[in-house]
């Protein structure tokens, strides 16, 4: 028996008005009607529907410039951070110094650390099991101005910002250039944990030329309803984000960000809860830095540097140094003499072998390649150098186990780094 097709109904208007004093934008709504001609459950309309006015999105992603239009905003905001004089009031100041002096004189040992999925940032926290404040901080190097930085900091209804944030609502209302009223409410996906509201004093100011401050502080007797209604748990922070000006690299800026913030949840907040989402949290931080990275222009900077010093390089070598060398030229000759094996590498353009003496406990390896570059330009750009480089924009201040006077001298360092991996395969 064959089924009888049941004929439905279905009507869609389109209305496309172009946005007063933009003629380059314009704002499309959809009205969907659907007669499915008998008794549909409502989970079933709810998302044939959805899938439906999902055209209005494909659209703007279509046409969507998101990113010029960040950038065009924080440009404006970043001119302002740097060129304009302000004037802030006898309630501002006070704002100011109070976050200023609660959070800006932590000193670095009283945090401790936590697990970064991020490996440039460096986080840390202050935190007792059963107590409602948690005081955490991130660190990190932008290759960014400190005006941009603060710039980006401060538009929190960018687009990147409305399309990125996991928060349930965020809404933002400027006094003035440098003050505004910040809120969210977010929710933290934890049975029994309802979802927590924010509602903040944003302000930003220049003390010196080299550094901008970004403080927020809750503010106290600000209520708010949802549109449908529903009431939040009001949670409180204090946060001081400082941007230092350093060095450029070429003629890329670099600003080192500190984030401190205290948070207090209003509930008893279990260590795990910590550990888990405060990373998340300081993951904004990341965000930042990604949305400036110029690594690529960064690296070929330094890189630029290493070749210059190596090309007017005349310094004599120590014993120490003149024994290593000879050593790892007699791994190049002990390679050659033994029993060799053919690897079969990732790319066909390398070459890759393997030597070993039968019954011995060591083997050897060697890869070899064509790069389009000259060797002043290779010799500083390997793995251990990078590493470095890393933990210094993390502020870390570690180097790979090298010492400053090998990190002046990439031909020493990358002999050693070539032993290294000739004699222990295993971490090649």
């Amino acid at each position: 028996m064959k089924n009888k097709a049941v004929r439905g109904v279905t009507l869609a208007l389109m209305r496309i008005l172009p946005v007063e004093n933009s003629p380059s934008q314009c704002r499309v709504t959809l009205f969907q009607y659907a007669d499915a001609a008998g008794s549909i459950p409502t989970a079933i309309v709810n998302s044939k529907l959805s899938s439906t006015l999902d055209a209005v999105v494909e659209m703007r992603q279509e046409f969507q410039r998101d990113v010029e239009i960040d950038d065009a905003e924080r440009a404006d905001k970043a001119q302002v951070i740097r060129d304009s004089p302000q004037t802030y009031t006898t309630e501002e100041e006070a704002t100011i110094e109070r976050v200023q002096s609660t959070l800006g004189a932590l000193e670095e040992g009283a945090f401790d650390e936590l697990a970064s999925p991020d490996h440039l940032l460096k986080m840390g926290k202050i935190f007792v099991e059963g107590d409602r404040r948690i005081i955490c901080r991130v660190s990190v190097t932008v290759d960014s101005s400190i005006e941009e930085c603060a710039a980006w900091d401060t538009l929190k209804m960018s687009r990147e910002n409305l399309t990125t944030s996991n928060s349930r609502q965020r809404s933002l209302v400027s006094d003035n250039e440098h003050s505004a009223v910040f809120r969210f409410v977010k929710d933290f996906n934890v049975p029994g944990f309802a979802p927590r509201e924010w509602v903040l004093r944003m302000l930003w100011r220049k003390p010196t030329d080299d550094t901008v401050v970004v403080c927020y502080e809750s503010i106290k007797g600000l209520n708010y309803t949802s549109a449908s209604g529903e009431k939040f748990v009001q949670a409180s922070n204090m946060v001081y984000n400082v941007y230092k000006r350093l060095d450029p690299i070429g003629e890329m800026p670099q600003t080192h960000v500190t984030w401190t913030q205290r948070i207090e949840m209003k509930g008893y907040v279990p260590l795990s809860f910590v550990n888990t989402s405060l990373p998340k949290q300081l993951m904004h931080a990341s965000m930042m830095r990604k949305r400036f990275d110029k690594s690529l222009e960064v690296d070929g900077a330094k890189r630029a540097q290493y070749v210059a010093m190596i090309a007017g390089h005349e310094e004599l070598y120590s014993d120490e140094e003149e024994k290593v060398l000879k050593e790892g030229e007699k791994h190049f000759a002990d390679f050659e003499s033994m029993k060799i094996k053919t690897l079969k590498m990732s790319s066909p353009l390398t070459t890759g072998e393997i030597a070993y003496k039968r019954g011995g406990s060591e083997a050897w390896g060697c890869a070899s390649t064509i790069v389009h570059a000259s060797a002043e330009e290779v010799r500083p750009s390997d793995t251990k150098l990078k590493k470095a480089r890393a933990a210094e924009r993390a502020g870390t201040g570690e180097s790979g186990g090298m010492s400053e006077s090998k990190r002046a001298r990439p031909q020493t360092l990358c002999l050693h780094v070539f032993v290294d991996a000739l004699t222990r395969p295993e971490h090649a």
